[in-house]
């Protein structure tokens, strides 16, 4: 496997400011010190690859600083995809494609040349631009170059095809030790990261979620779109809600917690609201293994992805993935067929008869969504699912598994903000750990 990485690159700004543009946006994120004139950041949200939400935070962090940067996005060493910003504008677009790749396509770009010449002036390399094209030659390259590196054992050569990014970022001169790092591993990959001058910024986000009622199941280009909705949740079915609450304090985490019946309990926890996948499996993992029981996970990423997990006496009994193509989503996850997914959640949580229903349900979304990918129409042609979203698929969940929805539409941050006030969360039924 390759790497996955999100990293923007300004020129020629101060840290300091940077990290004062980050805490007022409510980021979470690391940021490099300056280094050959390069500042570099790192932002959780870039982790799941959503390209929105790349081009979002670049054109805030250029307009604030009146700046100029360069976004790269390395998709598993097969697909580099660039982004130049200026004071808030999109100025360029270009890729660097394996043959292979597939998740550029589609990916609309700048001549090659201007965009070499904007990314020349932008880092003060002007008299770079010819150096510039070769490294994009080379990330273009082709199988039959990469194997004949190989035969040849020239690893001089293979290194350089198989890493572009790095080659064209030698050509800028930026210090390699910055580059490719991502925020969920960078104190994994760089243990003394304070002594090097990183900052940590650990903000928490406004998360919003609608007003009124929750979800509408239809919706069309002349509404509103339900969006930024973020959220993690975990149900245990088994322990009673009492001894939970305790185990929870034990372990010091916090989070929220909400007693749906005597054996059944809905978690909202502060650090599987980072939307990390491996913190939410191992916390799912780690509960039903304490309490010998099941539960299931459900993480909503900006209602254009939903990830669930059926956990059972601390294993993953089966993972669901569903994406809604458009947005660019990228989830690093290996989902079980959706009639295994469906069997397991069903037997789970004792409702065996609605399996079909279930499985029905769910192929419904993903025709959606493979038609879009596929472009073969847009939604609207599909029955009543004009737009879906994430939040459908999970009430589709929860209408199947007997969850009283929207009790699983929420998240910590949400609940913590100041959407809930201290009696509201009290009248909810909602335990602040």
């Amino acid at each position: 496997m390759g790497q996955f990485y999100v990293n923007t690159f300004l020129y020629g700004e101060d840290p300091r400011s940077v990290v004062r543009v980050l805490r007022r946006l409510r980021r979470r994120a690391y940021v490099s010190p300056a280094l050959n004139g390069f500042t570099v950041i790192y932002d959780q949200e870039f982790d799941i690859q959503n390209h929105d939400a790349i081009c979002a935070l670049a054109r805030e962090i250029t307009s604030r600083l009146s700046c100029s940067a360069l976004t790269v996005l390395d998709h598993d060493d097969d697909v580099f995809l660039l982004w130049l910003h200026r004071e808030g504008l999109l100025i360029g677009t270009q890729k660097m494609e394996r043959p292979e790749g597939l998740m550029g396509s589609g990916f609309a770009l700048s001549p090659m040349e201007d965009f070499a010449r904007k990314l020349a002036d932008m880092f003060h390399a002007q008299g770079r631009v010819a150096d510039i094209l070769s490294a994009f030659e080379t990330g273009n390259a082709s199988i039959e170059e990469l194997e004949a590196a190989v035969d040849s054992m020239d690893m001089e050569s293979f290194a350089r095809l198989m890493a572009p990014d790095i080659e064209l970022l030698k050509v800028l001169e930026c210090p390699i030790e910055i580059v490719g790092l991502r925020y969920r591993y960078l104190p994994e990959d760089l243990p003394d990261w304070q002594a090097r001058g990183f900052v940590h910024i650990d903000a928490k986000p406004v998360v919003a979620l609608p007003k009124g009622p929750q979800f509408p199941r239809t919706w069309s280009i002349e509404e509103d779109r339900i969006h930024n909705v973020y959220g993690v949740s975990l149900r245990l079915r088994g322990p009673r809600p009492a001894t939970v609450i305790r185990t929870l304090r034990e372990m010091e985490r916090e989070a929220f917690v909400k007693e749906m019946t005597r054996h059944e309990t809905i978690i909202y926890d502060r650090e599987c609201d980072s939307q990390d996948i491996t913190v939410i499996e191992d916390f799912g993992c780690r509960l039903t293994r304490r309490f010998s029981c099941v539960g299931l996970s459900i993480m909503i990423a900006n209602d254009d992805a939903l990830v669930a997990w059926v956990h059972s006496d601390g294993d993953v009994q089966a993972r669901y993935l569903w994406t809604w193509p458009p947005a660019g989503i990228c989830v690093d996850i290996q989902a079980s067929p959706v009639e295994r997914f469906a069997q397991e959640a069903c037997e789970a949580f004792v409702r065996p008869e609605n399996m079909a229903l279930l499985v029905d349900g769910l192929l419904l979304y993903e025709e959606a969504s493979t038609r879009t990918r596929e472009g073969e129409g847009s939604a609207e042609s599909i029955e009543d699912l004009s737009r879906p979203t994430a939040t459908m698929v999970e009430s589709e969940l929860a209408e199947h598994l007997g969850i009283r929805y929207p009790a699983l539409a929420l998240g910590y941050y949400f609940l913590d903000s100041s959407e809930y006030s201290e009696a509201r969360l009290s009248k909810k039924g909602l335990l602040r750990m």
